[in-house]
């Protein structure tokens, strides 16, 4: 089970921040604006963590800014500056959080299988404009890219567990 395998990782108590919903907050956006929305809600996620993980707590963050910007060049065909803007913010925030704590930020990364991602895209009328392999592939790709750069820069612990 990959939940176990998660939980296995880390020692003592571990808190969970869920992934934001825009649906709460954006009815009929654009998909730029939904994007800005969630690379917001991911911060504020990645604050909470922070503010959390003093207590001693081991935090896990469902989702990140990555998927946000991988979005962005998979969906809404970004430029690579704008892009590149975002994961320099990104690697900043992480670089100051590593300072300020003992432990290295930690990704976990489920790689997903194509097959059932387009079939729960195809099941949310939201989301069936989004079911197209070829930039699910791109957003995979993209996504893994960021964090394979981020640990080898040393800005991040990374797992990348496989998809049951």
């Amino acid at each position: 089970n990959q939940l176990k395998a998660i939980y296995d990782l880390f020692k003592g108590e571990v808190k969970i921040i869920k992934e934001p919903n825009h649906l709460s907050f954006l009815k009929n956006a654009s998909l730029e604006k939904i994007t800005k929305w969630y690379i917001d809600a991911h911060y504020k996620n990645i604050r909470k963590a922070v503010g959390l993980s003093k207590a001693n707590n081991t935090v896990l963050v469902e989702r990140s800014p990555i998927s946000s910007i991988a979005f962005m060049k998979a969906y809404l065909n970004k430029n690579k500056n704008y892009v590149n803007k975002e994961i320099r913010r990104l690697e900043k925030e992480l670089i100051r959080i590593s300072n300020s704590s003992i432990h290295k930020p930690t990704f976990l990364y489920l790689q997903k299988n194509t097959a059932s991602a387009l079939d729960r895209l195809n099941s949310r009328p939201y989301l069936k404009r989004l079911a197209s392999k070829r930039s699910l592939s791109v957003l995979s790709r993209n996504m893994e890219r960021i964090l394979i750069n981020f640990k080898k820069k040393g800005v991040i612990n990374l797992h990348i567990l496989k998809h049951e």
